[in-house]
This record gives C-alpha cells, structure tokens and sequence, in this order.
C-alpha cells in the first residue's frame, strides 16, 4: 500500500470504466471500490470522475487509510467489468429484451497526484491507452 508523505507528492494511475448508457454516462474505479461517477455528457462525466477520483482519495487520506496502490492492468478492469455486467445481463434482458442495446464501454488511465499538505490530491492530467 502506499502513503502519502509530508511534501512529496506521489502520482497514481488508475483504470477507469466509462460506459455510456441511454441517457447519460458513468464511470466506475474497480480499484477504488465506492468510486462512482455519472455526467450528461462525454465531457462531463470526464470532469466528474476527475472529482469523484480526487474526493474518494482525499477521503481515504483523511480517514487515515492507505492508498491501494494502483496495479490493475486494462485487461484485468475489463474482465472485472464483464463478470459484473453478466451478473446485471439478466436484468437488462428484462428490460430490453434479447435485443437489448449495444452502449459503448471505454476503458482509460487517469492520473492523480497526492498531496499530504492538503489531505487531499489534485488531479494531473488523464490520458488513454
């Protein structure tokens, strides 16, 4: 696990899930279990999971937790995210029917960098892969 240290601050990459839905979008950290984003749109549910990523560790920093740290490859995140939405198929197929709608799932990296001094962390920048 790592920690945040006084006056150092440490980068951490995480993959996150975005899936598009009927009526907006969402997001999801598999290594951040709780950290869940939604946005009207494509560039903003890009912001809010910038949000959502820097709350959730601000969070666990100041609750005195350790930060996982980030070793989830995209192949791994997408595995996950199948094994999960087979469990939810069931549900879809009663809503739509065997025809049920192809939404585009998205799978990127987003960096943060961790603060201590603020007990909290500041998004960097994001980039795909």
């Amino acid at each position: 696990m790592n920690r945040v240290f006084k006056g150092r601050p440490m980068i951490q990459r995480y993959v996150v899930v975005f899936e598009q839905s009927l009526n907006n979008y969402s997001a999801y950290v598999p290594e951040l279990p709780g950290c869940v984003s939604t946005g009207d749109s494509w560039e903003e549910i890009q912001e809010t999971v910038r949000e959502t990523i820097t709350f959730h560790i601000a969070g666990m920093v100041m609750g005195g937790e350790p930060l996982p740290k980030p070793e989830m490859p995209f192949e791994e995140a997408e595995t996950y995210h199948n094994k999960a939405l087979s469990e939810y198929a069931k549900d879809l197929r009663a809503e739509f029917g065997d025809e049920g709608p192809e939404l585009p799932t998205i799978f990127r990296m987003v960096e943060v960098e961790v603060a201590n001094e603020a007990l909290g962390a500041v998004l960097l920048m994001d980039s795909s892969c």
